[in-house]
């Protein structure tokens, strides 16, 4: 059984990165269960090469004080983001920025502007796994101490808004963030109110996650 770090302060997202791995040889352990230290701090900012250099060296730091002097260990960090098309012409919209954006938008709001922009309602929700790599993992020819994997799941926003409880069983499934409003394609219902095999096949961070482990294996 190998064990990998998730440098993460939401247990929702630990919660899904286990069920994710449920087929695996390894154990999923939250850097802060761990060591009891802070996880990393996640600069608000739009560049995703940048957010993701900044946020992986102060990971990095974080592991080295704590847990491995010499990264002979495995970790990793999960960036989420959201990209609505119609809005999305200079720059991803919500993009990285997607866990704020939600808080401080309403959905009538964003749905009377997709309607006056013509009702493209297609989006797409990515996520970014950045594994680092112990000495042993790198490539001869390259420097990098990480590597990134990366997935997406298409569909659309909802026409109206939904509204019903968090999955108590697969609590990512839930009524807070993205999830509420996405449609995958070929579904009629958000994805947080479809069965578990019908949400599995859509679940923008599983394909991230089995690059990952098939790299690892």
């Amino acid at each position: 059984m190998v064990e990998i770090v998730f440098f993460t302060s939401s247990p929702i997202k630990l919660a899904h990165a286990r069920y994710l791995c449920r087929d695996y040889a390894v154990r999923i352990v939250g850097f802060r269960e761990k060591t009891f230290g802070a996880n990393y701090e996640e600069p608000r900012i739009y560049d995703r090469a940048e957010l993701i250099e900044r946020s992986y060296q102060d990971a990095l730091q974080r592991w080295k004080n704590f847990v491995s002097k010499d990264g002979h260990k495995l970790f990793f960090i999960e960036d989420t983001s959201v990209i609505i098309e119609v809005l999305s012409k200079e720059r991803e919209v919500p993009g990285l920025d997607v866990k704020y954006w939600m808080k401080e938008t309403q959905f009538a709001q964003l749905d009377e502007t997709l309607r006056d922009m013509g009702n493209d309602r297609r989006c797409r929700v990515r996520s970014d796994l950045v594994l680092h790599l112990p000495p042993e993992l790198r490539s001869k020819d390259s420097s990098d101490s990480y590597r990134i994997f990366t997935s997406f799941s298409f569909g659309r926003i909802v026409e109206h808004e939904r509204h019903f409880e968090t999955n108590l069983l697969y609590p990512w499934l839930d009524n807070k963030t993205f999830n509420k409003w996405f449609v995958p394609e070929n579904c009629q219902d958000p994805i947080s109110l479809l069965p578990i095999e019908e949400a599995d096949k859509h679940d923008f961070r599983a394909g991230a996650f089995r690059e990952m482990l098939g790299f690892l294996e």
